[in-house]
């Protein structure tokens, strides 16, 4: 996918032997320009406490509400889901992270239906 950033994965995560720790990250340019870095942080974390197997696609819904923002983290297979609150302005919106076998994708749910 064109304009895509790598990320680095959080100090927590280096050491794990789980593959989800060690892959490679990349967000869209849309969402490093209109996600604040702490959210998409929150998110990479999110995925990376998963007490489930990931799924090859995860949604995270963003719902603005009174002294910041909800993200809801929901995946199909196995099902699951996790709400966190951050006290951060943003936008309502979907966030999908697609698993690329080699790498994670952070990107807006419209570039994802453009991309497949």
């Amino acid at each position: 996918m064109k304009n895509t950033y790598p990320t680095q994965p959080s100090a927590r995560a280096k050491g794990k032997t789980h593959r989800r720790y060690i892959a490679a990250r990349f967000v869209s340019a849309r969402v490093k320009q209109e996600i604040p870095q702490k959210v998409q942080n929150g998110m990479w974390l999110m995925l990376e406490m998963l007490p489930v197997e990931p799924d090859c696609l995860i949604a995270y819904w963003l719902f603005p509400e009174e002294g910041g923002v909800s993200i809801t983290q929901k995946q199909h297979l196995p099902e699951y889901h996790r709400t966190i609150r951050m006290t951060i302005a943003v936008p309502s919106c979907a966030i999908y992270v697609v698993d690329e076998d080699d790498r994670y994708t952070m990107m807006f749910h419209e570039e994802f239906n453009e991309v497949w």
